[in-house]
């Protein structure tokens, strides 16, 4: 009976959404991991497509609108005075577009993809907005590391990256929790530490996001 639900657990489906609802996390460590969690989810993506004789996953239009981009893109590096080095970045950039077909394929074959990203992202959000006060308070976050330069990083160390991170995934947070049909004053509670994590993190680019989202 463990052997028949550890084979089930163990389906392409579970082991893209681990990789994929990693990235939010490993966005704290800096930017190898979540980069690599990206490419390998991409990568997998396409392979078992191409297993499966599944390519017709991606006829549609936005896809082709995509690639059309994606086209100028690698033209204008052919064309760059910097053609090998602007051509990888280039070809690099594929990866993000069969991401978003990543996550399209996550919602609608795992039912709990939307709630678990919405739970970890809570996770975060909290664990920041706490460790930012404490590291306020004590001159340094939970692991000790002190502040740098003065400004509040909380979990993100020497990296002046709080603010940033908050105003990137604070419209996705509170975008799922309307989605889900969150209590309001829940949706104004995640925007009120949004708000305060970019405005103590010192990042004035940062909080001005926030306020224009």
């Amino acid at each position: 009976m463990q052997n028949n639900n550890f084979s089930k657990f163990l389906t392409f489906e579970n082991y893209l959404q681990l990789l994929v609802l990693s990235i939010p996390v490993l966005l704290i460590t800096g930017p190898f991991l979540p980069d690599l969690f990206l490419s390998l989810s991409s990568l997998s993506f396409i392979i078992f497509l191409f297993i499966n004789k599944e390519l017709s996953f991606f006829n549609n239009k936005f896809f082709y609108l995509f690639l059309t981009f994606f086209s100028i893109l690698v033209l204008s590096s052919i064309l760059s005075d910097y053609k090998i080095k602007s051509l990888i970045t280039s070809l690099a950039y594929l990866r993000f577009g069969i991401f978003i077909f990543v996550i399209s394929f996550l919602v609608n074959k795992q039912n709990n993809f939307i709630r678990n990203l919405y739970f970890i992202l809570i996770v975060i959000f909290f664990l920041l907005f706490f460790d930012a006060f404490f590291q306020k308070f004590t001159g340094s976050n939970v692991f000790g590391v002190e502040n740098p330069y003065g400004r509040i990083t909380s979990l993100f160390g020497s990296d002046i990256k709080l603010g940033s991170y908050i105003a990137r995934l604070a419209p996705l947070l509170i975008a799922l929790s309307i989605y889900l049909k969150s209590e309001r004053y829940f949706v104004l509670s995640i925007f009120f530490i949004a708000v305060v994590l970019t405005l103590i993190s010192g990042e004035r680019t940062s909080f001005l996001m926030v306020l224009i989202f």
